[in-house]
């Protein structure tokens, strides 16, 4: 897990390609493995797996891929921590899509037209869109290390207290 990890990167473009519905229950079950304040658990998972939706969603889409909408509780016990566990959710899913050989990009862009879309896309009330998971097969040509912005190293970012 930790190589995992440690070589992820968001997906910059998609190739044609379903992904199976073992692979986006897999998906959906380690967002739900996720670390939450409490154990309070507040998200929620829309799967929208329309292409004309999805296309919509993120213009570098490509047939068969599909966007995860997470959202938040707008009612949560401990409602500071609802968009801090969320993206920890998403992050597992992230993680999770990569592990299965697919590509994945967490996306905040399209959170407004999602909010205002909520109906069509039968997001729970009492939930607030959060961010959304655009997963499907990675265009391979592109390389993920070489395209993805650099890294800070340890020594600009760890400061040692003893």
């Amino acid at each position: 897990m930790l190589d995992r990890i440690t070589t992820s990167f968001a997906a910059q473009r998609f190739i044609e390609g379903d992904v199976s519905p073992y692979d986006i229950e897999a998906i959906l079950l380690s967002g739900t493995r996720a670390h939450s304040a409490r154990n309070i658990q507040p998200w929620r998972f829309t799967v929208i797996t329309n292409w004309d939706d999805v296309s919509q969603i993120h213009p570098r889409a490509a047939e068969g891929n599909v966007v995860i909408v997470i959202s938040g509780s707008l009612h949560s016990r401990v409602p500071e921590s609802v968009k801090f566990d969320s993206g920890i959710a998403t992050a597992y899913m992230q993680l999770a899509a990569e592990s299965l050989g697919l590509g994945a990009r967490i996306l905040g862009l399209p959170v407004g037209m999602l909010e205002e879309r909520r109906e069509d896309f039968g997001i729970p009330n009492g939930y607030r869109v959060i961010m959304a998971l655009i997963v499907g097969q990675a265009d391979d040509a592109i390389d993920g290390f070489a395209s993805a912005t650099p890294r800070n190293t340890l020594a600009n970012i760890v400061n040692w207290a003893e």
